[in-house]
């Protein structure tokens, strides 16, 4: 039925809405991360840290990757935006009087309200995209940013560990319950959710937390579409300092359900590709993160 690649991407403080050119690249950070998408072939990128404030136009995104391309920024969180292939997708809105659409939007009033059981730092943006050739298939993105620690009233982090991951165990639980309403928002046909994003955690404490809410809701028996898993296996954020070893103990994600089949991810390293396996200047010029992309073929 169809081959895509998914790509996520945090562009730190949003990097690639400005129009600063880069000395190690010689280019906008906007400018390498269009030669990262036509590169890799991705046909929808989850961008975090996105700052729609600055109101990067979409007709620029149209000049730099071709006018089959779209830019969804949220609007209810400044944080993340969505690019997709509009040759390939067609952006579903569920802004229509039926039951779906209503659901939807319960959904994405929930997340506004923090409706869910807690209040997220950043609230995720959820987009719902067909293929053009499948009707009978949806590919739902929810793109996340899990918050990195508390903050003291001084604004200055709780740098304690114990405490960091109990904020983000929270923030996933709450994510996790945002995930099984969006999937199962009804669809005559096929549905495909993946969540995508910076969730601060290492692949130790990430997989223990899926484990252990997967296995919890089996012994409630509360029904679910599938088992989650995690398709994203290789580190992919950066020391801020020069060395060798550049990638720190911290991942990005893809969390998908078990219909999702035949699934591969991996990071892209532009490090390497575009900044002399510099990771210091990568970082001050263009992002902490490297890209990650999930190729999937849907059968």
């Amino acid at each position: 039925m169809g081959d895509f690649k998914i790509g996520s991407f945090n562009c730190l403080h949003g990097s690639v809405v400005k129009e600063d050119i880069c000395p190690t690249t010689g280019e906008t950070c906007n400018q390498t991360l269009a030669k990262i998408i036509r590169l890799k072939q991705i046909d929808i990128i989850a961008l975090q840290e996105y700052n729609a404030a600055n109101k990067f136009a979409e007709s620029k995104w149209k000049m730099l990757l071709g006018g089959k391309w779209n830019i969804l920024p949220c609007d209810y969180s400044s944080s993340f935006a969505i690019l997709y292939n509009h040759d390939k997708f067609t952006h579903i809105k569920y802004d229509e009087d039926d039951m779906c659409s209503r659901q939807y939007r319960n959904i994405i009033n929930k997340v506004k309200s923090n409706g869910y059981g807690g209040e997220l730092q950043w609230k995720p943006q959820i987009i719902c995209f067909r293929p053009k050739n499948e009707q009978k298939i949806e590919i739902r993105i929810i793109n996340a940013h899990i918050r990195f620690s508390e903050k003291r009233p001084e604004q200055k982090f709780v740098h304690i560990p114990e405490a960091q991951l109990i904020t983000r165990k929270n923030e996933f639980d709450i994510m996790v319950s945002i995930y099984d309403d969006v999937n199962f928002l009804m669809f005559n046909g096929s549905v495909y959710t993946l969540m995508a994003g910076d969730f601060n955690m290492e692949q130790s404490h990430i997989e223990p937390f899926l484990r252990e809410k997967n296995n919890l809701l089996s012994k409630l028996h509360i029904k679910r579409r599938a088992t989650l898993g995690l398709k994203q296996l290789q580190k992919s954020s950066l020391h801020e300092k020069k060395q060798l070893d550049y990638f720190n103990a911290s991942y990005d994600h893809f969390i998908v359900n078990s219909e999702i089949g035949t699934a591969d991810s991996f990071r892209f390293d532009t490090v390497k590709q575009y900044f002399t396996s510099d990771n210091e200047k990568h970082y001050s010029e263009f992002s902490d993160h490297v890209p990650i992309i999930m190729d999937f073929s849907i059968r």
